[in-house]
């Protein structure tokens, strides 16, 4: 999925058709102020798309203004992330729909990341008929599963924690604690 572009030099215009997530491609036309000017840009975007090209990552913005939202790429999540973060999931379902709409959120789904020592990253999370339970990140991504279940994940960097011994030892006190109980949800769990 990369964008494509078109130049014309009469008029110093150059666009770029971007496909998105529903198969229809979103169209950005420019104007540049001066030939110079046109030359750099149109320089600097062939470059960069042949770079994107060569790559096979996906971003995590499911949306059809994903041009509004920051957007990450699988390798700098992998890189960035740290234990204690969250992802945050809008899925697709009637029941995701029916507990946003519930609980006013834009996200219906959490997980913490757990990221060990050899780099793994691990979502820690409550799944209905799974309980709580860890899910390795590479299965999510290089099954396809979040474009099936997800119209947006969410990546949040935990912030003011440092995240020495201590905390961590905690953390996985915390999962040694929880991880097997099952997954209730019930109308008065929500409110």
């Amino acid at each position: 999925m990369c964008a494509d572009l078109e130049c014309n030099h009469n008029d110093l215009t150059f666009s770029l058709a971007v496909p998105i997530e529903d198969k229809s491609v979103k169209k950005f036309v420019f104007r540049a102020p001066s030939p110079s000017v046109f030359n750099t840009w149109v320089g600097m975007l062939k470059i960069h798309l042949e770079k994107s090209r060569r790559q096979v990552e996906f971003k995590y913005v499911a949306s059809n203004v994903f041009w509004k939202i920051g957007c990450i790429s699988n390798s700098e999540l992998v890189t960035s992330a740290q234990t204690g973060d969250l992802i945050l999931f809008r899925g697709k379902g009637m029941n995701n729909w029916m507990l946003r709409a519930s609980t006013f959120s834009k996200y219906d789904h959490v997980a913490i990341i757990i990221k060990y020592k050899s780099g793994q990253l691990v979502l820690f999370e409550s799944l209905q008929g799974k309980g709580v339970c860890r899910w390795d990140w590479k299965h999510l991504v290089s099954t396809g599963y979040w474009k099936k279940n997800y119209e947006n994940i969410c990546y949040r960097k935990l912030v003011g924690v440092e995240r020495d011994d201590e905390f961590n030892k905690k953390v996985f006190d915390f999962i040694a604690e929880t991880e097997g109980m099952p997954y209730i949800l019930t109308t008065n769990s929500l409110f």
